[in-house]
C-alpha cells in the first residue's frame, strides 16, 4: 500500500477502508443468517425423518410380535407402550441428575486436578 501524499488522501483511504469493512461485515452477516436458516431446516427435516422411521420400526415390531407369538393387538401395544414409558422414566431421571449440576456449584479445585494449584516458592499459584 503506497504512502498517501496528503492528509486528504489519507482520510479518503480510511473512509474507503471503513466502507469495505462495513460491506464485508454485511455480506458475511447475510451469509451467516442464510447458513443458520439452512441448518435449522435440515435439522427439522432430519428430526421428522427420524420420528417417522422410529414409528415405522415400532409398527413393524408390533406386527412381528403379533404374528410370531399370536398375542392380541392390545397386549402387544401395551407392552410397547410400557417399554417406552420405562425408557422415558430413565431419561427423566438422568435429566434430573444433569439439571442439578447447573449454576456452577463446583469450584475450580473440584474440577481440575489439585496438583495444578500447588503454590510455588513465590507465593503465587503455579500452573
Amino acid at each position: 500500500m503506497p504512502i498517501p501524499k496528503s492528509a486528504g488522501a489519507a482520510i479518503d483511504e480510511t473512509r474507503q477502508a471503513w466502507r469495505d469493512f462495513v460491506e464485508l461485515f454485511a455480506v458475511e452477516g447475510r451469509l451467516a443468517s442464510l447458513s443458520l436458516v439452512r441448518l435449522i431446516v435440515f435439522a427439522l427435516l432430519g428430526g421428522i425423518l427420524l420420528i417417522i422411521s422410529w414409528l415405522l420400526l415400532c409398527v413393524s415390531l408390533v406386527d412381528a410380535l403379533h404374528t410370531a407369538y399370536a398375542w392380541e393387538w392390545k397386549y402387544v401395544i401395551a407392552a410397547l407402550a410400557g417399554s417406552h414409558l420405562f425408557a422415558a422414566c430413565l431419561m427423566l431421571f438422568s435429566l434430573r441428575k444433569i439439571a442439578s449440576r447447573f449454576f456452577f456449584p463446583s469450584t475450580l479445585a473440584e474440577i481440575r486436578p489439585i496438583s495444578r494449584y500447588r503454590t510455588t516458592g513465590t507465593g503465587t499459584k503455579g500452573y
